[in-house]
């Protein structure tokens, strides 16, 4: 009898301890859950600024040009002397970096940014903005 209540103890916290697994997969740092379908991607909830710096598998970003500052950060390589950039991750998105040049005025959607220095940020969505860069 000891036995099975044991054996029932130690199936139920399995079974809790997985169900808890996947609600945190798809949720946010509160625990929310997150749904993809309700992400807002109007013109209002993004940042527009410029490619700074090309990445295999994102950019650095920052809401500003200036060339002689972009020109300090690429020698130092360290981005954190330029203000407000952030790394720009597009690990999340089906954007083509090939389309993509340093200098190019963008548009970006990103609802997680991780407070590191320099910040990372990883994109929902990205467009090029035309006819700026």
């Amino acid at each position: 009898m000891l036995k099975n209540c044991f054996l029932l103890l130690v199936f139920s916290i399995l079974l809790i301890g997985c169900s808890t697994a996947n609600e945190e997969e798809n949720s946010d740092f509160n625990g929310s859950p997150i749904d993809i379908e309700e992400v807002d991607f109007t013109v209002e909830n993004s940042r527009e600024g410029y490619v700074l710096f090309k990445q295999e598998d994102g950019f650095d970003f920052a809401p500003t040009w200036d060339e002689e500052l972009r020109k300090e950060v690429e020698e130092s390589k360290d981005l954190r002397r330029y203000p407000d950039a952030m790394y720009v991750s597009i690990s999340r998105t089906d954007f083509d970096m090939s389309e993509l040049e340093e200098g190019d005025r963008v548009r970006i959607w990103v609802f997680e940014v991780l407070e590191m220095a320099p910040p990372l940020g990883y994109a929902e969505k990205v467009e090029i903005i035309e006819g700026d860069g």
